[in-house]
């Protein structure tokens, strides 16, 4: 396998996986997407976006222990590489086992995005009552 590497923004990359690990918590595969400059984390219904530069595959499928680690022990250093090589994706010395998705392979395509599902939710707690006749 060839070797790939997205250089990032930590504060980014933690604040993404925080958000993603709140709004789904039932899902077990993270999927990495590159194109144009920006790195589309989706975990179930739910994405968002960060700036990267770098090669990268098509899409890189994960287990959630990848994003959980993270979030929860965020990386000392203000840029991260991620590296995809011999099956695997590499944060540092962090390391689980990945895999390249075909376009076939990918899970169903997110319904929302993050910051859009935080802005629905809001808005349906923000919704007055119903007035009985």
């Amino acid at each position: 396998m060839d070797e790939f590497v997205l250089t990032l923004k930590t504060k980014d990359l933690t604040r993404v996986l925080k958000r993603l690990s709140k709004l789904e918590r039932n899902v077990n595969t993270v999927e990495l997407a590159f194109a144009k400059g920006i790195l589309t984390l989706s975990l179930g219904g739910t994405s968002d976006d960060l700036d990267a530069s770098g090669e990268w595959p098509r899409t890189i499928s994960v287990t959630r222990k990848w994003l959980t680690a993270l979030a929860l022990h965020p990386l000392d250093e203000p840029i991260t590489d991620l590296r995809v090589h011999d099956g695997r994706m590499w944060a540092r010395g962090f390391n689980v086992e990945c895999t390249i998705l075909q376009e076939s392979d990918k899970i169903s395509p997110p319904k929302a995005h993050a910051k859009d599902r935080r802005a629905l939710s809001g808005s349906l707690l923000a919704r007055p009552k119903a007035k009985k006749p």
